[in-house]
This record gives C-alpha cells, sequence and structure tokens, in this order.
C-alpha cells in the first residue's frame, strides 16, 4: 500500500488520548512554530540525496492539543550532523524529491493535490503540477540532462514535463487507486518505468498488488502479481547489469531477478508491518518496522540483510527498539525516524550503512 502521512500514524500510534483524535494538517499558509528541530515534530518522510550529504524530512507538527497541526520541513547539509528546520512558507508536502545534479538546488515536494517547487532554498514553495489523490512521485535520473520530468502516482498516474509543464495520463497503467512510480536507473537509454499499484482481485470486492513494467513510452506493458497492497519498488545498484528489483508492501518484500517478470518472497521471518525499504550502495537491505499488536514479539525495529534477503538480522540498537517508521540512504549515511508515543519522533543517523547508530551522524 502506498503511504499516506494520515494512515500511517494511527497504527503507529501515538498515546491513547491522542489516537482518538484526527491530525489533520492545517493549510498550508499557516506555519505554527520555527527553530523546530526533527524530534519536535512526527510522521517523518526522509529523502537523501546519492552521497548523503544533504537530507530532508517533511513532517508534521502540532504545537499544542488539541490539534491544529501543520507541515515542517527539516534539511540537513552535512550528512546528518545537524538538521535546520526551513522557512518552507505554504508548504504542505509529504515526500521530498530532489534533482540528482546537486548544483541544482530547487526542492520538489508531492503535497495533496499538487506537486510542489522551492526555488528559494526552502524559503517558499508553490504548486507546480497537480497530483490527484498520489502518495508517491518519482524523479527522473537524467532530469538534468535534457529529460526534466516526473512520474506522478496519482488517479491516473501522469508524467510531467517540468519545463514545458504538460500532464499526460498514462492509460497504460490501469490502477485501482493511486500507484508508486519509479524510473529504471538508467532511464532513459534503459526506457523501462516501473509501477506498483493495486488491480481488482480474483474474487469479488478485493484487490491485489502487482508490479506493472513499461517499455517504449509505454508502447508494451506487463503485469505480474506481486504481494497483497500496492507495493514500492527499490533498485539494487548493479541493476543496470542485471541486479535485482525489489517491491515491498506493508507485509512484505519481493525480489525479482528478471527485470520485474517474477518475483520470490524474501519477508523476514517475523511478522510485522513494514513501513519503509531500502538497499544501499554496497547491496545490503534494510527493513523498517513498527509495532503491531498482531505480530510477533521484537519484531519491530530495523532488519538488515547482506546476501539478497535470505537470511536477516535485527540490528542491534536499543534506540531502534521502539520501531521504524521512514528510511533514507545515500553513500555510507542512513538516516531513520523512529516512532513514539508522543508527538515527537526522533531521527537518528548512521555513517556506516546502518550497523550503528547515534541521535546525530559524527
Amino acid at each position: 500500500m502506498g503511504k499516506t502521512f494520515s494512515a500511517r500514524r494511527i497504527l503507529v500510534a501515538l498515546t491513547s488520548t491522542i489516537a482518538l483524535m484526527a491530525i489533520v494538517p492545517t493549510p498550508a499558509s499557516a506555519q505554527f512554530a520555527s527553530g523546530l528541530q526533527p524530534e519536535d515534530a512526527f510522521n517523518h518522510y526522509l529523502t537523501a540525496s546519492a552521497d548523503g550529504e544533504r537530507l530532508y524530512s517533511a513532517a508534521t507538527n502540532c504545537d499544542s492539543l488539541p490539534p491544529p497541526c501543520d507541515q515542517v520541513l527539516f534539511e540537513s547539509t552535512d550528512g546528518g550532523t545537524t538538521w535546520e528546520q526551513l522557512p518552507a512558507r505554504l508548504f504542505d508536502g509529504h515526500k521530498i524529491l530532489i534533482p540528482p545534479d546537486a548544483a541544482d538546488q530547487r526542492i520538489f515536494a508531492l503535497a495533496a493535490g499538487n506537486l510542489q517547487v522551492s526555488e528559494d532554498g526552502g524559503q517558499t514553495f508553490r504548486p507546480t503540477a497537480p497530483a490527484f489523490q498520489a502518495v508517491s512521485a518519482a524523479i527522473s535520473p537524467a532530469f538534468n540532462e535534457g529529460d526534466p520530468t516526473f512520474l506522478i502516482g496519482g488517479t491516473p498516474t501522469t508524467m510531467y514535463n517540468d519545463e514545458t509543464h504538460v500532464v499526460t495520463p498514462l492509460p497504460g497503467v490501469l490502477s485501482v487507486g493511486p500507484s508508486n512510480p519509479a524510473f529504471s536507473p538508467g532511464y532513459p537509454d534503459d526506457s523501462r518505468l516501473f509501477f506498483g499499484h493495486n488491480v481488482l482481485g480474483d474474487e469479488p470486492n478485493t484487490i491485489k498488488g502487482v508490479v506493472t513494467v513499461c517499455v517504449d513510452h509505454l508502447v508494451s506493458c506487463s503485469t505480474t502479481e506481486v504481494g497483497t497492497f500496492g507495493p514500492e519498488i527499490r533498485f539494487a545498484p548493479d541493476f543496470a547489469e542485471g541486479g535485482a528489483l525489489y517491491a515491498f508492501d506493508q507485509r512484505g518484500v519481493h525480489v525479482s531477478n528478471d527485470g520485474g517478470e517474477t518475483f520470490e518472497d524474501i519477508t523476514p521471518p517475523e511478522r510485522a508491518t513494514i513501513w519503509d525499504f531500502e538497499v544501499l550502495d554496497d547491496g545490503s537491505l534494510l527493513v523498517a518496522r513498527t509495532f503491531n499488536p498482531f505480530q510477533d514479539p521484537g519484531a519491530e525495529g530495523l532488519f538488515r540483510s547482506t546476501d539478497g534477503g535470505v537470511s536477516w538480522t535485527r540490528v542491534s540498537s536499543p534506540m531502534l527498539d521502539v520501531g521504524v517508521f521512514s528510511l533514507a540512504a545515500g553513500g555510507d549515511t542512513v538516516v531513520a525516524a523512529l516512532t513514539s508515543p508522543g508527538l515527537g519522533d526522533e531521527v537518528v543517523c548512521s555513517d556506516d550503512g546502518g550497523l550503528t547508530w547515534a541521535s546525530r551522524c559524527p
């Protein structure tokens, strides 16, 4: 299932009192607090540059109870050593996308109903494209090399050109609800586009998760059933040389070694809710899990595999035992948003690929 910043928090929960409230961000024009740190907010959605130097967290802040709440944006430009809350006027995003070229300092954000952009270092945001019901989006690997496009997993799934401002529906992705799109890492030379989404199930009133792979600008598409909900997609660092493709949802992780034609279940054996999944530059896999009353005891936290998911080890770090809600990785830097029973979630950092953790990277 695609991630949404309202539903996830209900499951990983606040205190019993707070869990009875509907925590809904106020209009983006309202800003209630400044000078915050990540631990002053919750529902962190993390993004990292390829080298791990630029890190972002889109999060929710409630000044008091009961809400109103607002969306806030944090930035680290030193690999997680320090964080700063950006002014982010008119910001309403829950997923940050940054151009692959570090010289391009624009910040894009997927918000409720539109794709936003900041061209002044996060001072202000404005809408730049519609994104109806979108929960996920992807930026082209060649965004700064002649292909300034986004895939927006809304209803319908669309492609947006940031130079011409043309939005094109993608009819080849027949989804029940939003999708989770991804460009092939070698795009556009490798023209494949990937979409994790839902379709109608085999039984009445059911849905099932699938991965659709399209080539040659959606001239040809094929679909494979994967998991229970519309999965999100990650790529192994050697994907262009025949490496793995991963698809995950809240219940499992699957791997494909043939470009998405077939998938194998590699879910860690313990039952738990999976909220995020990352593939590191060395091929290691990380699974983020949070508390679920129906799961196996001790299954929350961070799980790591160095053999492609054949075996998994729970990362031994007391600070992760509360559960991990979101991950982002670049280079050797990994950041993780923890879950907590209150209105603040700590964002912690690892500078050795997720082996050891601290409140801030050194």
